[in-house]
């Protein structure tokens, strides 16, 4: 990893916010913070990808939000979202 914090907001369509998730962690230096805002799915899902992002967020002691209804109105957009917060282990 090269970073000591990532924020982002990846896109949510067929969970690539999931992948990106995951492809930004790797990149974070050992201590590095990331947080996402991600799809409200994230927190609902019951499929396979999702429950094994939640097992894998709560495995690193990350933490999950719910964002306000609509918080992003002014944006364009009414979707559900989160944010997500996780810190890759000091060596």
């Amino acid at each position: 990893g090269t970073f000591d914090r990532v924020v982002m907001n990846p896109p949510f369509s067929n969970k690539q916010d999931i992948d990106h998730v995951y492809m930004a962690f790797q990149c974070l230096k050992p201590g590095g913070i990331l947080a996402a805002i991600m799809s409200g799915g994230t927190r609902l899902r019951s499929d396979k990808k999702t429950t094994a992002f939640r097992n894998w967020l709560e495995l690193h002691n990350g933490q999950m939000w719910d964002n306000e209804p609509k918080a992003f109105h002014a944006s364009g957009t009414d979707v559900s979202t989160v944010m997500i917060q996780v810190r890759k282990p000091a060596l």
